[in-house]
């Protein structure tokens, strides 16, 4: 089931921290561009405002957002699970690496 309540579609900028990383926290600019058209949502993220990393087939359920990305086409790439709450113009959650179990902390907030 699909929240109707607001369109999601622009840019999204915020952070994401590490979270438990033996060396110490590292954090980073994160970018979310997203289009939503009716039930259909799909858009670019990443550490760049351009999104290296395509995401489609996101599921939006109760103010809850979250998809799968994979950080590169080759068959060892890197898999992120994204896991958003979306509370008006911001987004908070947690990003997992599948593989190697490296978890993020991400706050977002849509651009004006």
């Amino acid at each position: 089931m699909f929240c109707q309540a607001a369109d999601l579609t622009g840019m999204w900028s915020g952070t994401m921290e590490t979270i438990d990383r033996p060396e110490g926290k590292l954090t980073d600019q994160h970018y979310f561009s997203v289009k939503q058209s009716g039930d259909s949502i799909s858009g670019t993220i990443g550490p760049k405002r351009d999104g290296p990393w395509s995401v489609q087939g996101i599921k939006l359920a109760g103010g809850k957002l979250a998809f799968d990305v994979a950080t590169s086409s080759a068959p060892n790439a890197l898999v992120l699970s994204y896991n958003l709450q979306v509370n008006g113009d911001q987004m908070s959650g947690t990003v997992e690496a599948k593989k190697p179990g490296l978890k993020w902390k991400i706050m977002l907030n849509k651009e004006k």
